[in-house]
């Protein structure tokens, strides 16, 4: 019988079944490859949510939470197979670096006011002054000693934008100072803006010490001003009628109850007991308020000017000097200063003040955490370095953008998911067959947030040579990315960099910006000062950026997972290479001029959305605020961050040019004059 269509056979039946293994083989590729990339994305995750757990309280240098961070960093380079026993038989390249001050012995911080002689010729009267009490040096200033008349000097403002000049007149070298906190108001048609609005630089500790020293001055002592006062008074006040309102209200709702459970009323009672313990305290800060003093790291730490000792004193100590001298207090001569502007210093005659300054700095040891994968072949002697920082700001202070807050910074993005990719890279070239052409060092760096200092000090102290180091990849803040957009800043200083990047992102499809020769702030900077390749990987500024909001959940695990793949290539493929990298030096900062705001380069948006702006910087000058969206820049539309910066890059210093946001849904133009 004759049939149609699929005629069977043995060869035939071969090649349906070759076919369908084929088929299968694929399939279980494709099974094998989602398992793998869901392995790889628990393991990125579980190391960035560890890193970034309120069990480490934010990773802060000299804490115990940093700590657990290198042990824990330190395990997983065992774990994945890399050399770890390297620093006496350990991972960790250990170090000390300052951390904030402490007050040398108490006979050396000393503060003695001494008045004019008397009618009888006797020595005037001698005010020892209490630390902590009465006064307290800064560590913004000096240490040393001084024996010098005392001089009032207003604000300690010298302000020629503004005509303005506490100093005009007066000599205050060799002399004591005695100055305001902040600056003079100003008044409608001065240049600048008027008082309650943002301060200018001329209002800082650091601008007045500054001041005080250039004009040859002993000693500077600072006191708070009436407007200092006043909105301590305001905020307790407000503090006060909340407290009472709430008592009213919990009273109210209390006897609403018609027949209250016991536990109703133990309730009632403890948050009765609660809020008028609140109302005492509030009510004796009231009383205290003109009480606040500084503690010595009150304004920061060691700084430039190690000339002049500084003193923070209680207001009330001097205002029976100025009255004595002048006739006036404090709060009479702030009146006149205001009504002018117009200074209003003087030498107060026959008073002097002694005293003595010793600050001490602490010390606190750190440790980079370091694991090696050896190379194998002619050019196995030559390193490349993969780092990523692991700490952070702990719970605030220097550094964060709520300054205060005493909340934990986590530092998802900055920098646990940078860590967590140099891990999985880690694990990656572990577990291949066949060692890489060259060595590779893979660096977790501590106090990248104190100043570079961990990666400073490797590049001083390398374990092996920087001058066989060929190229170093930092990894700092990836944990955001936002589509395919990833940034590879410094790629120039290779001049092999930028083709080789272009071949291996054929394969991983991402959209590459940032700037080709730029330093940056972070691990990488070190490397290209001593003419090593470096380049920074991120994934761009957002407004959580050092905030206590940079947390595990805002974090994009596929997309570090992706960077891990690129850069794991892209070190892969120095490594093979048969010359090493060569160094092209970066251009010098500062090239372009600067708009003074931190990009969200996580918002949805067409244009480039303001997460915050710098004080007195040219765009809050010009009115940005945070949350516009910035479309247009000199007529050059701007569609993201790289858009942007090329805007920016054809704009001269002390150039005048329109800014182009979106705000509440309008267009609103902005003119931007840019620093000269």
């Amino acid at each position: 019988m004759k049939t149609s269509g699929f005629r069977y056979s043995s060869s035939a039946c071969l090649s349906v079944f070759a076919a369908f293994g084929v088929v299968l083989a694929l399939l279980a590729s494709q099974v094998w490859a989602a398992e793998s990339a869901a392995v790889i994305e628990a393991r990125i995750a579980g190391d960035v949510k560890y890193l970034a757990s309120d069990e480490l309280a934010g990773r802060g240098v000299g804490t115990p939470g940093i700590d657990l961070a290198a042990d824990h960093i330190a395990e997983e380079f065992r774990e994945a197979g890399l050399k770890t026993d390297l620093f006496e038989g350990t991972p960790f390249q250990r170090f000390e670096i300052p951390a904030g001050v402490k007050l040398g012995p108490a006979k050396k911080n000393r503060l003695v006011l001494i008045g004019p002689v008397n009618d009888e010729g006797k020595p005037g009267q001698r005010n020892e002054l209490t630390l902590s009490e009465d006064f307290n040096p800064l560590a913004i200033g000096a240490n040393a000693a001084f024996d010098a008349p005392i001089v009032f000097v207003g604000y300690g403002v010298t302000d020629k934008q503004r005509k303005y000049d506490d100093y005009a007149g007066i000599d205050v070298k060799g002399k004591v100072v005695l100055m305001l906190r902040k600056e003079p108001p100003r008044k409608p048609g001065m240049i600048g803006k008027l008082i309650g609005t943002q301060p200018s630089r001329h209002a800082t500790f650091q601008s007045k010490v500054a001041n005080a020293a250039k004009h040859g001055a002993a000693a500077v002592i600072i006191v708070n001003d009436s407007s200092q006062l006043t909105e301590q008074s305001a905020d307790d006040r407000k503090a006060l009628h909340r407290a009472i309102d709430d008592l009213a209200a919990a009273n109210k709702r209390f006897k609403e109850i018609e027949n209250p459970t016991p536990e109703q009323t133990a309730a009632f009672q403890k948050t009765v007991k609660e809020l008028t313990a609140a109302i005492a305290l509030i009510g004796e800060e009231l009383e205290e308020n003109s009480a606040e003093l500084l503690p010595i790291q009150g304004v920061g730490t060691r700084w430039m000017n190690q000339k002049t000792p500084v003193f923070f004193a209680m207001r009330d100590t001097f205002d029976g000097v100025l009255e004595h001298t002048t006739g006036k207090d404090l709060l009479g001569i702030e009146a006149e200063i205001a009504a002018g502007p117009s200074p209003q210093s003087i030498e107060l005659t026959g008073w002097r003040a002694t005293g003595e300054v010793s600050i001490e700095a602490k010390q606190v040891e750190v440790k980079n955490v370091v694991g090696v994968l050896e190379g194998e072949g002619p050019n196995a002697d030559q390193t490349i370095v993969i780092g990523a920082h692991y700490d952070h700001l702990g719970l605030g202070g220097r550094g964060s953008r709520r300054p205060g807050s005493g909340e934990i910074h986590n530092g998802a993005d900055d920098n646990a998911s940078g860590v967590a990719v140099l891990i999985e890279i880690a694990r990656d070239f572990a577990l291949r067959e066949q060692p890489l052409g060259r060595r590779v060092v893979f660096i977790a760096f501590s106090a990248e947030e104190s100043g570079l200092l961990g990666s400073r000090h490797y590049v001083e102290n390398p374990l092996h040579p920087i001058d066989k180091t060929v190229a170093m990849l930092n990894l700092d803040m990836v944990g955001r990315l936002k589509g395919d957009q990833l940034w590879i800043t410094g790629i120039a200083t290779g001049k092999e960099f930028g083709e080789t990047v272009a071949a291996i992102n054929k394969e991983h499809g991402f959209e590459i910006g940032g700037i080709p020769r730029g330093y940056g702030g972070s691990d990488h900077t070190p490397f290209q000062r001593t003419n090593v390749p470096a380049v920074h990987i991120l994934t761009g500024l957002h407004a959580d950026f050092h905030k206590p909001t940079d947390d595990f959940e805002k974090t994009n695990v596929p997309g570090m997972r992706r960077i891990a793949a690129i850069v794991g290539d892209l070190a892969e493929s120095i490594a093979q290479a048969d010359q090493r990298p060569t160094f092209q030096v970066p251009s010098k900062t500062g090239s372009r001029p600067r708009l003074g705001i931190m990009p969200d380069g996580n918002a949805d948006v067409k244009g480039v959305q303001v997460a915050s702006t710098t004080p007195d910087g040219a765009g809050a000058k010009a009115g940005l605020k945070t949350g516009d969206v910035i479309v247009k820049l000199a007529e050059i539309k701007i569609t993201s961050l790289s858009g942007l910066l090329g805007a920016l890059s054809k704009q001269k210093p002390g150039s005048k040019v329109a800014c182009v946001v979106q705000r509440d849904g309008k267009e609103l133009e902005l003119m931007v004059t840019f620093g000269k």
